[in-house]
């Protein structure tokens, strides 16, 4: 039990390094399903499950602290509003329904009524596997309440969390289905052994066949035989629609049959990752402000628009809130001033340059105005501004300067870590205490 729980401690503290939003859907999903399932459990032992998940979620706290208090910071709502709202992407039932099977969700859906069906059949008539049915019956629950939250039936509880909405599409709850729908092939699997008739005696002769014992024994053969060939039916239509799937899709180094439109970006990103020709998404790049005072979440965003070498249209912007970088911009350019620039270092988390102003200088850099750069002119720490294109500048006299922008911790990558460090000596000592009740 003390590993299993540790297991479940790692786990959640990997799932929440992963999508955010996702991450919080499926802590909603879990914990509903972890009180259904522990419910007639001792409460010290739905205590010590229930515990492993907020243990998990302090180990990743030094990235969901700063994912949760600085998102401000940026164009996160971009992912939402530029696929015309998350509304657009609730599923119609009723339409997918006169569809047919031709949808994958969909014959996901029926595989798990099937494998509930045969797990109830199978564990019918065994008083001793009854915790299996309430299990079955569960986790089908479960299945039907994620595929109403995936229909338009579900806006009104959507609209109560507009974070949860930053999944972007609603479909993306269909990935738990699938993870329900494997529990449930494992139940139906397990089912099998147990099917009625498995523990009555085969006949011994043809002519026991024909009495009503005999029939009525291979009746219940021939139903389970038909039970193990739906479950491989299932598994091998699963298994070939993935590998269909994945013979179209193209890969970095091999076409395939597919095109891959970003796959110069790719390609980029994995063999010049430091070039001066790669851009952030827009949803990363820094939030800019247009009228003091305006409210900016009542803004129509568009979607972005894009030249054929895939760089942003600069007069495209979305609603005045986003910034259009080019390609090949300057590290460093003197908007307004005369002066002379020479680069030392341009590092990821240090840049280092020395400036001559022969003039009064506005200096823009080719750094997004992020939290955690911290500007310093001989040394001495100086507040900086924000260009209009969301850039890092600052103002100079006549002088010359050693200029050094550092990325620094910020305040909730610092409160993450503290606490993803005392989530460790936690867990440390809750790990020893189980392993002790486990070995008194």
């Amino acid at each position: 039990m003390a590993r299993d729980r540790i297991g479940l401690t790692l786990v959640w503290a990997l799932a929440g390094l992963t999508h955010l939003p996702s991450f919080l859907i499926s802590v909603v999903s879990w914990t509903i399903y972890a009180l259904v399932l522990l419910r007639r459990q001792p409460w010290d032992k739905r205590l010590s499950v229930l515990l492993c998940a907020p243990l998990g979620w302090g180990l990743a706290a030094f990235f969901l602290l700063p994912a949760v208090l600085e998102q401000r910071y940026i164009n996160i709502d971009y992912m939402l509003a530029s696929q015309a709202g998350f509304q657009a992407s609730l599923v119609n039932l009723v339409t997918l329904a006169m569809q047919g099977i031709g949808d994958i969700a969909v014959r996901q859906w029926l595989a798990c009524l099937a494998f509930a069906g045969i797990a109830w059949v199978g564990f019918s008539g065994h008083p001793r596997q009854s915790s299996q049915r309430q299990t079955t019956v569960v986790l089908l629950a479960t299945v039907v309440g994620l595929v109403l939250l995936m229909s338009e039936w579900a806006w009104p509880i959507w609209m109560l969390n507009p974070v949860l909405q930053k999944i972007e599409a609603a479909v993306r709850v269909n990935q738990m289905v699938y993870l329900i729908e494997a529990a449930l092939c494992a139940i139906a699997i397990q089912s099998l052994s147990l099917f009625p008739g498995q523990s009555a005696p085969s006949p011994v002769n043809a002519s026991q066949v024909h009495t009503p014992q005999g029939q009525q024994r291979w009746l219940r053969r021939f139903w389970r035989t038909a039970a193990l060939v739906v479950v491989g039916a299932i598994l091998l239509s699963n298994f070939h629609f993935g590998y269909t799937l994945m013979r179209k899709s193209p890969t970095l180094y091999s076409g395939g049959r597919g095109v891959v439109v970003n796959r110069p970006w790719i390609e980029r990103i994995v063999h010049d990752p430091y070039s001066d020709r790669l851009i952030d998404v827009p949803e990363y790049r820094p939030r800019l402000q247009t009228d003091e005072g305006a409210d900016d979440t009542a803004t129509a965003y568009i979607k972005e628009q894009y030249n054929p070498e895939g760089f942003p249209v600069a007069q495209e912007t979305v609603s005045g809130f986003l910034p259009t970088p080019q390609p090949d911009q300057p590290r460093i350019v003197l908007a307004q001033g005369d002066g002379e620039v020479e680069i030392a270092d341009w590092s990821s988390y240090r840049r280092q340059f020395s400036l001559v102003a022969r003039t009064a200088v506005t200096c823009v850099l080719r750094i997004y105005a992020y939290p955690g750069w911290q500007l310093y002119l001989n040394g001495v720490a100086v507040d900086t501004q924000k260009a209009e294109d969301g850039r890092i500048q600052f103002l100079v006299e006549p002088g010359e300067y050693d200029v050094a922008v550092i990325y620094q911790l910020t305040p909730a990558f610092k409160l993450g870590l503290a606490a993803s460090g005392l989530s460790v000596i936690v867990l440390v000592g809750l790990s020893y205490f189980w392993r002790s009740q486990a070995f008194p």
